[in-house]
C-alpha cells in the first residue's frame, strides 16, 4: 500500500498561506514604521530614500516586544546641555516608579554593551534591571520594617539624584543620578574591608549620560557624607576597580585617598578577571578624608 505524499508546490503554498495568516500583524507594523518614517522625512525636507538603520530601529520601536521597546529608548538623543544649570534633588529614592528606573540607571552603566551587540545587551540589561529592582525593594521593605526600632547597624539608604520640579524634562529622564550607602563592618562580595569598625561604603554610584560632568555625581556624594555624619560613623569608604582610571581620578578630586589595593594573585584566586585576563579585575579601597 502506496503512502499519498503531498508535492511540494501543494507543500510549498500550505506554507505560504499559513505564513500569510500568521504574519499580517507584523506586515501591518512594517508599513506603518515605512509610512511613519517617509512621513517625517518628508516634514524635515528629507526626500531621498531613508537607509536601512533608520528603517530596521524604527520598524523595531513598532514592535510589541519590552526589550525592541528599549532599544528604541535607547536611540533617543538629548542635547549634553540639557541638564546644565537646572536645579537638582537629592533625595531618598521612595516610589517603585523610581526603583526601576533606578535598576535601569545601573543596568545601563555597569554592563554597557557595543553598539554591534546592542540587542543582545538590552536582553541582559533587562535581567540585571530587574535583579536590581527586586533588591532595592527588599532592602527597602526591611528598612521599613526597622524604622520604629533603635538601629545602630546595619543601616542602608538609596539616594538619587532627580531634576527639581518645573524643569522640563520626561518623568522617565528626570533621574538623573543615584548611590547606595551601607553602615555595615564589610560589604558582602569585597575581601577589602576599612580599619574602622564604625565605617559607611558607597555602592552603586553611577550618573545618567546625559548629566555627567555637570556636579552631579558630586553633589551625590556630599549627600552621602551628611547622612554618614548623622549615623555617627567613623569613616566613609569606597571599592573601585584598579584599572577604571576614570573613578579613581573622580574619588581624588572629592577627597578620596587609597587605603587598601588588592594584589592581581587575590583577584586571581579569587576568580575575578577583566578583558579575559585573570586577576585584572583586582579592586582598590578608598577612604575619605572629608568627613
Amino acid at each position: 500500500m502506496r503512502t499519498s505524499v503531498r508535492p511540494s508546490c501543494t507543500h510549498q503554498s500550505f506554507r505560504l498561506r499559513y505564513c500569510r495568516r500568521s504574519s499580517h500583524k507584523i506586515h501591518a507594523q512594517h508599513l506603518r514604521a515605512r509610512d511613519a518614517l517617509l512621513s517625517k522625512r518628508r516634514v524635515k525636507g528629507q526626500e531621498g530614500p531613508c537607509s536601512g538603520l533608520q528603517y530596521n530601529l524604527l520598524v523595531r520601536s513598532a514592535s510589541p516586544g519590552f526589550h525592541q521597546q528599549r532599544l528604541a529608548a535607547e536611540v533617543r538623543t538629548k542635547p549634553k546641555d540639557a541638564t546644565r544649570n537646572m536645579s537638582v534633588q537629592i533625595r531618598e529614592a521612595q516610589t517603585d516608579a523610581e526603583l526601576k528606573s533606578i535598576g535601569w540607571l545601573r543596568a545601563r552603566s555597569f554592563y554597557a554593551y557595543p553598539p554591534e551587540r546592542a540587542f543582545a545587551g538590552q536582553i541582559h540589561q533587562t535581567m540585571i534591571a530587574e535583579e536590581e529592582y527586586k533588591a532595592l525593594k527588599i532592602e527597602q521593605l526591611r528598612r521599613r520594617q526597622l524604622a520604629g526600632e533603635d538601629q545602630t547597624k546595619d543601616r542602608s539608604i538609596c539616594l538619587v539624584a532627580r531634576a527639581a520640579a518645573g524643569c522640563d524634562l520626561p518623568e522617565d529622564e528626570g533621574l538623573l543620578g543615584t548611590l547606595d550607602l551601607y553602615a555595615v563592618r564589610s560589604v558582602q562580595g569585597e575581601v577589602l574591608i576599612g580599619n574602622s569598625d564604625n565605617a559607611a561604603y558607597l555602592a552603586n554610584v553611577c550618573v545618567a549620560d546625559t548629566a555627567r560632568r555637570q556636579g552631579i555625581g558630586g553633589a551625590l556624594i556630599q549627600a552621602a557624607r551628611q547622612v554618614a555624619k548623622t549615623w555617627g560613623v567613623d569613616a566613609l569608604y569606597v571599592h573601585i576597580m584598579a584599572v577604571n582610571e576614570g573613578a579613581k581620578t573622580f574619588y581624588q578630586l572629592h577627597g578620596f585617598v587609597t587605603e587598601q589595593e588588592e594584589s592581581s594573585n587575590q583577584a586571581h584566586y579569587r576568580g575575578h578577571c577583566l578583558d579575559g585576563i585573570e586577576g585584572r579585575g583586582r579592586t582598590m579601597l578608598l577612604r575619605d578624608t572629608l568627613l
